[in-house]
C-alpha cells in the first residue's frame, strides 16, 4: 500500500516532550495535520474506515488535488490515511497511542 512520496512519521519526533506542539511554523503545520489524523482514526476498530475534513496535500508544488483523507487501523495499530481523490497522499503514523489525541475529540467542556 506504501507509495513513493509516503510520510511514514512518528508524532513523538516532531511534538515538545510534553506533548505540546513545537514552535516552528512548519513543524507545526504538519505535526497539527498529524495530530488531527490520529483524532479520526485512533478510536477506530482494526480495519475499520472512516472520511476525514483532512485535506489532500501534494508536496513538490504539485498541483493541490480536491479531495480528502480517509483514515484506517491496521492489524500491527498503525493508522492510514489517504487521499480519497488522487490516492497520493499517503500518511502512515506509528507510536500514536500515547499522544492526547489518541482516543479521538476531547469531550465538550462548559463555557
Amino acid at each position: 500500500m506504501a507509495r513513493v512520496g509516503t510520510l511514514v512519521v512518528d508524532p513523538w519526533h516532531w511534538l515538545d516532550p510534553d506533548g505540546s506542539f513545537p514552535r516552528p511554523p512548519r513543524v507545526r503545520r504538519q505535526i497539527i495535520r498529524v495530530a488531527k489524523l490520529i483524532e479520526y482514526a485512533g478510536p477506530l476498530a482494526t480495519h475499520e474506515r472512516r472520511d476525514t475534513l483532512v485535506e489532500c496535500f501534494r508536496p513538490g508544488g504539485e498541483p493541490r488535488c480536491d479531495g480528502i483523507l480517509w483514515v484506517t487501523k491496521d492489524e500491527d495499530d498503525a493508522l492510514w490515511a489517504v487521499c480519497d481523490e488522487c490516492g497520493n497522499d499517503v500518511v502512515v503514523i506509528h507510536n500514536w497511542q500515547n499522544t492526547k489525541w489518541a482516543k479521538g475529540p476531547v469531550p465538550p467542556t462548559d463555557v
